[in-house]
């Protein structure tokens, strides 16, 4: 990437109005959206953006770490879900949809990196963080460790472990078996440890948790 970096494109579109077949001021259902999105509506575009970025952000910040490109991910994210949303059968289904999007960029990205230079220098946002320096710390040193996890095992270990996700919803988004996500959570969550436990500040808060 170059030090100058470019500014991430607008991913809002210029609408029309609401979406078709929603009344005015009321929010239309994923139904109306996914059927407006078939139409080539762009009211259904800004309406899908404005629900779910922020649930693809934070996958995308629980999966890579805080950093500069996460804008740009989530550009890429959303140009996915536009083109690909006429695959959607259940509209009950699409926030988790565009979740298995924000993951299969992710894991796109976190390979590339492997390929290049650790990512030493990410911290995500959180509040806890920002109140407390030890916390920060911590959180940074949790990422370069991840840095150090293949990326299946990382993604796996972080949606697990970081994210919450029970382990059905973990083999769904990663579009594996629930035997193969199960092994990448336990590789990755061993291999983490490990590591851990060789940090005095993560090896204590470690001792905490148990």
């Amino acid at each position: 990437m170059s030090a100058t970096r470019r500014a991430a494109p607008r991913l809002r579109l210029v609408s029309d109005g609401p979406p078709k077949g929603a009344e005015r001021g009321a929010a239309p259902s994923d139904a109306q959206l996914l059927a407006g999105l078939a139409r080539g509506d762009r009211a259904c575009a800004d309406a899908m953006y404005d629900r779910y970025a922020a649930d693809a952000e934070r996958m995308l910040v629980r999966l890579c770490g805080q950093g500069p490109e996460i804008a740009d991910l989530l550009h890429d994210v959303f140009l996915r879900a536009f083109e690909r949303a006429h695959t959607i059968r259940d509209p009950a289904a699409l926030r988790s949809w565009i979740v298995s999007v924000a993951v299969r960029r992710a894991r796109e990205h976190l390979r590339r990196v492997a390929r290049s230079r650790p990512r030493l220098d990410e911290v995500p946002p959180a509040q806890a963080a920002a109140r407390d320096p030890e916390a920060s710390l911590a959180v940074r040193r949790v990422y370069q460790l991840l840095d150090r996890l293949p990326p299946d095992d990382r993604i796996a270990f972080a949606l697990r472990q970081i994210e919450g996700m029970k382990l059905t919803e973990v083999a769904e988004v990663c579009g594996v078996s629930l035997a193969t996500a199960k092994r990448r959570i336990k590789r990755g969550s061993a291999r983490f440890r490990e590591m851990a436990q060789r940090d005095e500040l993560l090896a204590t808060w470690m001792g905490e948790d148990r």
